[in-house]
């Protein structure tokens, strides 16, 4: 039975998608090849929405149910339409990419520290307590955080059994639909779009979070390739872009607070469209700020109620914070920040690279289509994009960052993986363009001129292992300590060694899902009294004097570690 239940629901979410990706081609006209990605989009806000109202457990069975429903309304409609879903082109290719997440992921662990912190904590709390944190629940500290994608792997793992990787597998599949998207811009030359397909699942697997992470700087990316490729598909009729990109921004503002500027890229690039009429360029832009206002009030409104009290949490700009970052930074801080910023973004060859990528396939597509103002003035607003995106990163730095993590320039490289992914697409978008549209002559060369933004991330990013570098040896430890204790809601760990990290503290809090666990120092006295708070003590690394401490005040402690004991 326990193998039987993860099969059937991998065919209850089959059937599901199956549904939603022929309702969406049918009812909303959605391009073929991206109503995978709007339609797991749409998913993840019905599954955010069911945590908001404080119905999280019924998420997985309003996808499934809602799924079915929309696919037997295909059936009903034929044999025909639903062949049509099963064997297009997008479909058969995701379900090969599918595929093959579900042959690597399965023993895949969490192992990056910022899991520990947040992406993976709080869906391991969701699918332990079903619903979203609330102020009780002090075990996650980034309550501010949007919890979208969270909501949309807790439905997919609690229907297939609630595995770490089957977290990974809802999150890899997120990246898969954006990169089959890529073949709505070809139609008539299968060919350059498989290319396109093959060259963004290299960059996914090259650049940005690894899969083996629910980090999601890959996800904002993906959410905005997707964007872009709609817009481009229904550039003549950008109207009919309307829906899908408001779905997808939805997404992008339940998936994280950055995912607000990539909202106003999507809704930019709409507007700006030639092609299209007034109207319909203004219905570009209000539906998808309409859908990503809608979700971000949601949200605020959430976290006002459920969190009445707290401070914001880390990152969230908030007046407060903003205030206490820039008093704890002195003058001399902050220009060190940015002397050391922009010594990275000069340094930073991706980048520059996937620029020029870019650069080169306009420069092409300009002088093919005789467009050369156009072309430029594409490339201006991608230069535009990336002025703005790095000002971002410079504001959190200096804003909203504690010094110390400033100084480090904390997460940089994860941070800027968002733009090169979403630059080196935008290069492969034009490549796809010229290839469907110019004489069978002049294709190929054109889309390898498009493949200059992901070459650029290959060059630089290449050997890069599949999986986080991290050794897993320090996680086998503390799960064996844990393996045989039941740690209740409420309580707290003290953690005793010479020299515990903050990663460890933050995997033991993942572990056993204690509220907090206090790195607490050996006392010079052997024998004085543990804190009063502590409602379990753990020795996880080999610590002679921890254990002679926690022996001296009375617990049955040997030198061999992993222990945990309750107090």
């Amino acid at each position: 039975m326990a193998q039987i239940l993860p099969i059937a629901g991998a065919l209850l979410l089959g059937v599901a998608q199956l549904g939603f990706i022929g309702a969406l081609r049918r009812t909303a006209r959605v391009p073929t090849a991206v109503a995978p990605a709007v339609a797991v989009a749409l998913q993840l806000i019905l599954a955010f929405a069911c945590g908001l109202a404080g119905a999280l457990s019924l998420a997985p069975f309003v996808i499934v149910g809602v799924g079915g429903f929309l696919l037997g309304i295909e059936v009903r409609r034929g044999r025909q339409a639903l062949l049509g879903h099963v064997i297009d082109p997008s479909v058969v290719v995701l379900a090969v990419l599918t595929a093959a997440l579900v042959w690597i992921l399965p023993g895949a662990r969490l192992l990056h520290y910022d899991n520990f912190s947040h992406w993976g904590l709080v869906v391991r709390f969701m699918l332990r307590q079903d619903r979203f944190p609330t102020a009780t629940d002090t075990i996650v500290g980034f309550h501010t955080y949007p919890l979208g994608t969270a909501s949309w792997e807790y439905a997919v793992a609690r229907l297939l059994g609630g595995r770490e990787w089957q977290m990974m597998l809802a999150q890899g599949y997120i990246l898969a639909t954006a990169c089959v998207s890529i073949l709505a811009l070809t139609p008539r030359r299968r060919w350059a779009g498989l290319v396109g397909v093959a060259a963004l699942v290299v960059a996914f697997l090259l650049h940005g979070p690894r899969l083996d992470t629910l980090l999601v700087d890959n996800v904002l990316a993906a959410w905005t390739i997707v964007g872009l490729v709609t817009i481009s598909a229904c550039r003549g009729n950008v109207g009919r872009a309307a829906f899908p990109l408001a779905v997808l921004c939805a997404a992008l503002v339940a998936t994280k607070q950055t995912g607000v500027f990539w909202v106003i890229v999507l809704c930019l690039t709409g507007l700006v469209l030639r092609a299209a009429s007034p109207w319909q360029r203004a219905l570009s832009l209000l539906a998808p700020a309409l859908g990503a206002g809608l979700t971000w009030a949601a949200w605020r409104r959430h976290t006002a109620t459920a969190f009445a009290g707290l401070p914001d949490s880390k990152h969230s700009f908030s007046r407060e914070q903003v205030r206490e970052m820039l008093a704890e930074k002195t003058p001399e801080v902050r220009a060190q920040i940015h002397d050391l910023f922009l010594t990275a973004v000069r340094g930073d060859q991706l980048l520059w690279l996937a620029l020029a990528g870019l650069a080169l396939a306009l420069a092409v597509a300009g002088r093919v289509r005789h467009r050369p103002r156009r072309a430029a003035v594409a490339m201006g607003g991608a230069a535009l994009v990336s002025v703005l995106f790095l000002g971002g990163q410079y504001a959190v730095y200096v804003l909203s960052m504690p010094a110390l993590e400033a100084l480090q320039l904390a997460s940089f490289d994860r941070y800027l993986s968002t733009l090169h992914l979403v630059l080196a697409a935008a290069a492969l978008i034009v490549g796809a363009h010229l290839a469907e549209q110019t004489r069978p002559s002049r294709s190929a060369g054109a889309f390898v001129m498009g493949l200059g933004g992901v070459v650029s991330l290959l060059v630089t990013s290449w050997p890069r292992p599949l999986w986080s570098p991290v050794d897993g040896t320090l996680r086998d430890r503390v799960e064996s300590a844990f393996a045989t204790v039941s740690v209740p809601p409420g309580s707290e760990i003290c953690l005793y060694g010479d020299h515990p990290s903050g990663y460890l503290r933050y995997l033991v809090r993942y572990v056993s899902l204690a509220d907090d666990v206090v790195s607490t120092p050996v006392p010079d006295r052997a024998g004085g009294p543990i804190p009063p708070a502590c409602d379990y003590v753990a020795v996880v690394d080999r610590s002679p004097r921890a254990a002679a401490y926690l022996r001296a005040s009375g617990y049955p402690v040997t030198d061999t570690v992993p222990v945990v004991m309750q107090r």
